[in-house]
């Protein structure tokens, strides 16, 4: 049971609402999920989150598809409920979190791998987890992307771990073409 109440769109602040519909249009989602409305109970809260998120998953050199796998594979990783079942479809999660290291194309099992790795022990980072990203052309940008991807991932498993948060109804989340 959720611990906190979330934001209805329909009772919420003008200012919110702009925020839960670019949610919906940029997520391609139906409903704006359980994260975003229990932290618009928070209105700097949810306005920072949601800049962020927008931000490091949905931009960059890193395709967003790659990042929801990072995130999936650092929730699971962390045992975090709410966060491996808000991203990803189920079918898709299931095949990346039964075996990571059959991933493909290798350029994506290593960018995941990493990322991970970055999440739960980043102190054990070698020059070696470097030079395999290297290895696949992945430059400085690509790299501090999936670094960015992996502490946003931890800031919102810290965030939905602490708060309770229900999980949202896979199919009443997804749009037609998601």
């Amino acid at each position: 049971m959720a611990k906190f109440s979330m934001v209805r769109t329909e009772s919420a602040p003008k200012g919110t609402k702009r925020i839960f519909e670019d949610i919906t249009k940029v997520k391609h989602v139906r409903s704006t999920p359980n994260f975003f409305k229990t932290l618009a109970n928070s209105p700097s809260v949810l306005q920072g989150t949601w800049s962020a998120y927008k931000s490091i998953t949905t931009r960059g050199a890193i395709s967003e598809v790659v990042k929801e796998m990072i995130f999936v594979a650092i929730s699971v990783a962390k045992k975090c409920a709410y966060c491996e079942a808000a991203h990803l479809d189920p079918e898709t999660c299931t095949n990346l979190v039964s075996n990571l290291n059959a991933l493909r194309p290798e350029r994506t099992r290593d960018i995941v791998k990493f990322a991970v790795k970055v999440a739960v022990d980043p102190g054990s980072l070698k020059d070696a987890d470097y030079e395999v990203l290297k290895g696949h052309g992945i430059d400085d940008t690509g790299i501090i992307e999936a670094v960015a991807m992996s502490g946003f991932a931890m800031y919102a498993i810290t965030v939905a771990e602490a708060l309770k948060l229900e999980v949202d109804s896979w199919g009443a989340m997804t749009s037609a073409n998601g």
